[in-house]
């Protein structure tokens, strides 16, 4: 399937979900689910795409990606009228995390796609840096924890702590992870909150192992030849861990309660 028609597929999977819809109420966020029509359509254009087959597939890949980013970042989801004050500003945070965990879908999707593609290339890059995936896990973070409220609502926002604990590779953000995910499960006891965090402990696991595997120090000026299979096996382990993620996730296609 080239680009073209992997994307038209896309769209069509999209237009389907998307037809179910009430069109002019695509923004408005649904109080129950915690986010709007318009995300949840986003939502379903990232889990869709696809690792390119050829080099030549890239650029459709690539301007699909940035499409993306730009509807997350601008996003404005309305809020319902005539909500009282403490549901509304509820409904406001659940909105925005939702939002900003997309973004890390999206980053996360696309690091995971530039390791399975079977050729190298510089073509395709994660959409956001270290410093930048950090302050979003922050942002979702502390939203969750300073709003400890949102985490009492039958439908609690669980798809955003989950993709922020994924995401998170500091000491102290995973510690901020356990205890929004402890505190909820001490007040929800169904649903899948504690496969949630189970699954986030086990990449936790998985990534701290793949790291501690650190190659031999090579003597400066000393030169060495890399073979193609070693290179082969540093690529397999970059993306390694978020395979075992989407294996999680079911085949990342995101359940979002």
């Amino acid at each position: 399937m080239d680009s073209k028609s992997s994307l038209s597929c896309t769209s069509q999977l999209t237009g389907i979900l998307s037809s179910w819809m009430t069109k002019n109420a695509l923004d408005e966020v649904d109080i129950y689910s915690g986010l709007s029509n318009s995300l949840l359509l986003l939502i379903n254009r990232i889990a869709d795409l696809e690792t390119p087959s050829s080099k030549a597939d890239f650029g459709e890949l690539c301007h699909e990606v940035s499409i993306l980013r730009t509807a997350l970042e601008s996003l404005n989801q309305r809020i319902p009228q005539d909500l009282d004050p403490i549901t509304s500003s509820q409904v406001s945070i659940s909105a925005k995390v939702y939002r900003l965990a997309s973004l890390l879908f999206l980053h996360q999707k696309i690091s995971l796609t530039c390791g399975r593609v079977p050729f190298r290339t510089n073509a395709l890059q994660a959409p956001f840096s270290d410093s930048e995936i950090y302050d979003l896990v922050c942002h979702v973070l502390e939203d969750l924890e300073n709003n400890p409220n949102l985490t009492e609502r039958a439908s609690i926002p669980l798809w955003p702590l989950f993709i922020a604990g994924c995401s998170a590779d500091d000491e102290f953000l995973r510690i901020k992870v356990l205890k929004i995910f402890r505190r909820t499960e001490t007040l929800q006891r169904f649903g899948n909150i504690t496969s949630a965090r189970r699954g986030v402990e086990s990449l936790w696991r998985q990534r701290d192992l793949s790291t501690d595997e650190r190659p031999a120090r090579i003597p400066k000026y000393k030169k060495v030849r890399i073979s193609r299979s070693a290179l082969d096996e540093g690529w397999e382990k970059k993306r390694c861990v978020w395979d075992y993620v989407e294996n999680i996730m079911g085949r990342a296609k995101p359940s979002l309660t």
